[in-house]
């Protein structure tokens, strides 16, 4: 089963990626600038979660386009007749797959992506 967003969900997650951007070069930049050493390692350690949340987002983005992707060329495979191009698109398909096994394997690793 793939997640199915509305405009609007989509609208609302990219937002939220261009909010992290900008939260993510705030803390940098003010980190940059702190003179108190305990207030440049709270930019410093913000900063870095902040990018933890734009790579989950990005993550499971690419992870469903993935797994949507290699839906559409199963259907795809069924429907040539030529067994070079079906060969061919199954070919792709299983690179489709591996990119998905990546990305999921890093988000597994990465606490992204809880198996259930």
């Amino acid at each position: 089963m793939s997640l199915q967003f509305t405009e609007k969900e989509m609208q609302l997650l990219q937002d939220q990626q261009s909010h992290e951007k900008v939260c993510i070069e705030k803390y940098q930049k003010y980190a940059s600038q702190a003179s108190d050493p305990q207030l440049k390692q709270l930019f410093q350690s913000y900063a870095q979660q902040e990018q933890q949340h734009l790579n989950t987002m990005l993550c499971k983005d690419m992870l469903m386009t993935e797994k949507y992707v290699s839906g559409a060329y199963d259907t795809a495979i069924f429907e040539f007749t030529d067994t070079n191009i079906r060969q061919a698109l199954n070919h792709i398909q299983k690179e489709e797959q591996k990119h998905g096994e990546g990305l999921f394997n890093y988000m597994s690793s990465n606490g992204m992506y809880n198996v259930q």
